[in-house]
């Protein structure tokens, strides 16, 4: 009996290429011999088998994958809760900071404001005690001269 030297197919005398994969089995008789012997088959893909499964866990198996669907995406769902929730938070705190900013700003122009209002009403002070001075010396004056 003669096999193909690629595949290990059985050859009819006179084929020159195998008939499972094409393989040139010969150019002719002479150039090439056929091999005669049975060749040491190359290895093949193995199907790996499933392991018997009995009806009650086949069908349970559907559910669990159902239920790990569903704590999947319940995970997903809180995982979105939590990042939602700490994206409200993280403005809340930025806001908070902007109020602040904004109230020790107004504060400042508060501060500023009464400094200058009490600097405007100290020289207004002391103007009028100026205009006293300077009316009473005018009065005084003008004794000494009534005197004289």
């Amino acid at each position: 009996m003669k096999f193909c030297p690629n595949c290990g197919n059985k050859l009819q005398p006179g084929d020159r290429f195998c008939e499972k994969c094409g393989f040139q089995v010969a150019e002719s008789q002479e150039e090439k011999p056929i091999v005669t012997e049975e060749p040491t088959p190359k290895l093949q893909q193995v199907e790996k088998k499933k392991p018997a499964v009995s009806p009650i866990s086949a069908q349970s198996q559907p559910k669990k994958e159902k239920v790990k669907t569903e704590k999947a995406k319940n995970q997903e769902r809180v995982d979105e809760k939590i990042e939602l929730d700490e994206e409200k938070s993280q403005n809340e705190v930025k806001i908070e900071k902007e109020d602040k900013k904004e109230i020790n700003e107004q504060e400042e122009i508060k501060t500023e404001n009464q400094e200058v209002n009490e600097q405007e009403i100290q020289e207004q002070k002391t103007n009028e005690h100026e205009e006293e001075n300077k009316s009473e010396k005018s009065e005084t004056k003008e004794a000494i001269k009534s005197k004289n």
